[in-house]
């Protein structure tokens, strides 16, 4: 029953959440922790992991809950009841775009989209900032170094977190 449940759970978030792995950060933690699969700590722990591997980021976050609560069997379900609704509204929107490319009424609805994503990405930010339970000055300077690197700097994020580790390791 778990494993219905798991699947159905994250097709749930892969069906009613659009924009990419942080806009559906809310909902997987809502469906993690309101089911309680996760504490808030391990969602922050499975967000760390799901940061640092390669790979979109609600993958890696469905994969993790999946392993946690019912091991392999629960990681392969609650990936793929993630990645179903996206890869059969990907297949149908680009049979769609494809068709009408170049009709007006397409081109408003996909300029429309765009703020409602911006908007979820940054519901996301502030509900992992909000969660975050290892907020201090260390880490907010860490976060605030780790912002200017990457948006200013324009470093390759896997040596920012390989350096964020280090600095971790060495000072809290």
């Amino acid at each position: 029953m778990i494993l219905l449940k798991l699947f159905l759970s994250f097709l749930k978030v892969g069906f009613f959440v659009f924009g990419g792995g942080y806009a559906m950060l809310p909902m997987i933690q809502s469906e993690v922790t309101g089911n309680n699969w996760l504490t808030v700590d391990q969602f922050m722990d499975g967000l760390v992991l799901g940061n640092s591997l390669p790979g979109p980021l609600a993958i890696n976050m469905s994969t993790y809950t999946g392993y946690k609560v019912a091991g392999i069997p629960g990681a392969f379900l609650a990936t793929v009841g993630i990645c179903l609704p996206a890869f059969v509204l990907t297949m149908i929107g680009a049979y769609l775009i494809i068709q009408y490319k170049n009709n007006p009424y397409l081109k408003k609805v996909m300029l429309a989209l765009q703020p409602a994503v911006v908007a979820l990405i940054a519901v996301a930010l502030f509900s992992v900032t909000r969660n975050a339970t290892a907020w201090n000055l260390k880490s907010a300077l860490l976060a605030l170094a780790s912002f200017i690197t990457l948006i200013v700097f324009k470093v390759n994020p896997l040596y920012v977190i390989l350096v964020c580790g280090v600095i971790g390791f060495l000072i809290f």
